[in-house]
C-alpha cells in the first residue's frame, strides 16, 4: 500500500536538532526516522492517557558530556604560517 508523503519545512534551534541527530543516531535510525517515531510515540500516550513510558536511564549522556565541554572550550585562532601570508598575500 502506498501511502502520501508531506514534506514539511519544519524549524528547530540548532541545539535541539543536533540533541535530535544524537538520539535518532543512538537507536540507529535516520532523523527523520526518529522523528516520525516520537511523533507515534507521543500521539499514542495522548490517546492512551499515558503520562510517561518508562526508560532505562543512562549512567551518562556522551552528547551532553560534549556540548558541556564545547561551551566551556573557546579556541584560539592559530594564524596563518609563513608559507600561507607568501601565497595568500597576508601582511
Amino acid at each position: 500500500m502506498k501511502q502520501k508523503i508531506v514534506v514539511s519545512n519544519v524549524r528547530f534551534p540548532y541545539q535541539d536538532w543536533m540533541m535530535l541527530k544524537s538520539l535518532a543516531s543512538d537507536m540507529d535510525m535516520s532523523t527523520n526516522e526518529y522523528i516520525q517515531y516520537a511523533c507515534k510515540i507521543d500521539s499514542v500516550k495522548k490517546i492512551t492517557g499515558l503520562k510517561k513510558i518508562l526508560v532505562k536511564p543512562k549512567n551518562h549522556d556522551p552528547f551532553k558530556e560534549l556540548l558541556a565541554f564545547a561551551k566551556t572550550h573557546k579556541g584560539t585562532p592559530m594564524g596563518a604560517n609563513e608559507d600561507d601570508k607568501i601565497i595568500y598575500g597576508i601582511d
